[in-house]
């Protein structure tokens, strides 16, 4: 999907174990091409449940929700995933870090850049 949306592009992705709490996320949609790159600030398996839930709030956030505006996708997922751990009775206190770009087709062959973030930086 990276190769054919942006090619001559690449992902590196070295976490530290096999479970973490990292991930990157793209999908496209409406000819944008969304990519993210997120930090769930929990480590192991609490870490990995938070970026499945992360991951599932963007997902939502885009295909459901139709959204691809990349403030507006962080604002849902943030509202989607906060109701998921309200239905949980543990505590939880672990959160996500993350950028969010999107990038726009053009007729010049140059392509715009829009961001959000929250906590992290373009």
């Amino acid at each position: 999907m990276f190769d054919e949306a942006l090619p001559n592009s690449f992902v590196l992705y070295k976490p530290k174990d096999i479970v973490a709490g990292d991930f990157y996320w793209m999908e496209q949609r409406d000819g944008k091409v969304l990519v993210a790159a997120a930090d769930c600030t929990g480590h192991g398996v609490p870490g990995a449940m938070v970026s499945v839930i992360c991951n599932n709030g963007l997902n939502r956030s885009v295909r459901e929700h139709g959204l691809t505006v990349p403030g507006e996708i962080l604002d849902k997922t943030r509202e989607i995933v906060v109701q998921e751990f309200e239905k949980s009775e543990e505590v939880v206190k672990d959160g996500m870090d993350i950028g969010l770009c999107a990038l726009h087709p053009s007729l010049d062959g140059r392509r715009k850049l829009e961001f959000s973030g929250a906590y992290n930086g373009l």
